[in-house]
């Protein structure tokens, strides 16, 4: 799972920047729901203030241009991930949890 959480800065020249007052409090706390419940979570932050949430992996960036790229890349990472899990268990003859049986 990839979450993105915080407010971007996109800087106008080197002292200025235009910016958000997100937080991060809300997606940070739904990569905290997601780890107790078994996901493997990324988070893409932004100009945060909070401690990382604890078993996520958290990704820093600054800019909207960031978190589109490391959400995009991220979320690539993991769809692979998934993609070679359901190959291997197709493989061994077994079949993901909730999905149908293979043949059935």
């Amino acid at each position: 799972m990839v979450i993105s959480a915080g407010g971007t800065r996109e800087f106008l020249d080197p002292v200025r920047y235009l910016g958000n007052r997100s937080s991060g409090r809300q997606g940070y706390a739904l990569a905290e729901a997601a780890v107790v419940r078994g996901a493997r979570v990324t988070v893409v932050s932004a100009n945060v203030s909070l401690p990382d949430p604890a078993g996520a992996d958290v990704v820093r960036v600054v800019s909207t241009e960031d978190m589109r790229r490391q959400v995009k890349r991220h979320r690539e990472k993991r769809r692979k991930r998934s993609q070679t899990r359901k190959l291997v268990h197709q493989l061994q003859g077994r079949h993901e949890p909730g999905g149908a049986q293979p043949g059935l």
